[in-house]
């Protein structure tokens, strides 16, 4: 009986995780990351007012590094609710990485192209049905690291 409670443990656990990254909320990336001690008002000091951030009325992308040799595109995931940043090489135009998450705040990159600054956001939801308001959350923010 033990081992019973055990397995359907482990199965609805599984079944959670798997609902929670198809939802976008689990993060993926290919990138190195490093997490910022800077507050999003040093962040967007860094980059001279320049954030970008999804849906924006300048879209942007590819958005270009400052010396020109990677730049980052933007898309919808095919097989989960998120969103994807790749991030690629100029003059080969080959990917050399990506990061994914339910939705992402893009800020600009690196002053010296050694990455790009992003954060992970969940937005607010108010509804007619709703008892409460939940706010948007972001998340620190990151520098995903070009190899």
């Amino acid at each position: 009986m033990k081992n019973f409670f055990i397995i359907i443990i482990l199965v609805v656990g599984g079944v959670i995780l798997m609902f929670m990254y198809y939802l976008g909320y689990i993060p993926v990336s290919s990138l190195k990351q490093e997490i910022q001690e800077r507050t999003q008002v040093e962040i967007l000091e860094i980059c001279n007012s320049r954030h970008v951030r999804y849906p924006g009325p300048d879209w942007p992308f590819p958005f270009v590094s400052s010396d020109g040799r990677y730049y980052a595109d933007f898309r919808k995931s095919q097989f989960r609710r998120a969103e994807v940043l790749e991030i690629y090489q100029s003059n080969t135009r080959q990917r050399i990485g990506t990061y994914s998450y339910f939705r992402l705040n893009i800020y600009c990159w690196a002053p010296d192209s050694s990455g790009i600054y992003v954060a992970d956001y969940v937005p607010g939801s108010s509804g007619f049905f709703s008892f409460y308001d939940t706010p948007g959350r972001t998340g620190p923010v990151k520098k995903l690291l070009v190899p």
